[in-house]
């Protein structure tokens, strides 16, 4: 920096001389010199311009175009940051993921077992009360057919009685009766005299 203020300094002393032997020059001709006043107060004034800028501007410049770089830096760092941690935000989500996936898996297999064993419970009951069913139903035909055999002996039984006792009726005629009748009294008779006796 001492350097470039150095040739600043040496630019605008050479700029003076040259302005000074300008004008002296022009004094000596009558003022119809090549290098006129103007055009000395042009250089001084593109000299100074020049140590404006840099000595006010370029500082400026210089700072604003570091801090921005320094802040494209800092949001570099901070977006290197947060893509660091949406990387392990999404290592972490795709871990649950695979872990949930694996879970669903899970839980499917055991609703399909639960189910299973459901049905193999409920087919268990159906085939027991299906049993239960069948002996019960076999059992009141049982009793319906042993019922059914007894009223129809019983009905057998009278039609043959009543059968019997019609033909008997029918063969026997009064004179048969009286007879049985009389054989009937004389069995009591003798009855009657056993009684005597054992008495």
């Amino acid at each position: 920096m001492t350097t470039v203020f150095t040739r600043a300094l040496a630019v605008l002393s050479g700029a003076a001389a040259t302005f000074a032997s300008g004008a002296a020059m022009a004094a000596e001709g009558g003022g119809h010199g090549e290098f006129g006043l103007a055009d000395g107060f042009q250089i001084i004034n593109f000299v100074v311009l020049l140590l404006v800028l840099y000595f006010w501007a370029l500082p400026r410049a210089k700072d604003y175009l570091v801090k921005r770089h320094d802040r494209a830096a800092a949001e570099l760092v901070e977006a290197k940051h947060l893509k660091e941690e949406a990387d392990a935000k999404l290592a972490e989500y795709q871990r649950l993921m695979t872990g949930l996936e694996a879970e669903v898996a899970k839980i499917r297999d055991e609703f399909r077992a639960d189910g299973e064993r459901e049905r193999a419970r409920i087919l268990a009951e159906a085939e027991e009360s299906a049993a239960r069913m069948r002996t019960a139903a076999q059992k009141q035909i049982q009793q319906e057919t042993a019922k059914l055999r007894q009223e129809l002996e019983q009905e057998v039984v009278a039609e043959v009685l009543a059968s019997t006792e019609a033909k008997v009726r029918a063969q026997l005629n009064a004179a048969t009766q009286r007879d049985m009748a009389n054989d009937y009294i004389k069995g009591l008779e003798g009855l009657e005299k056993l009684d005597q006796f054992a008495a």
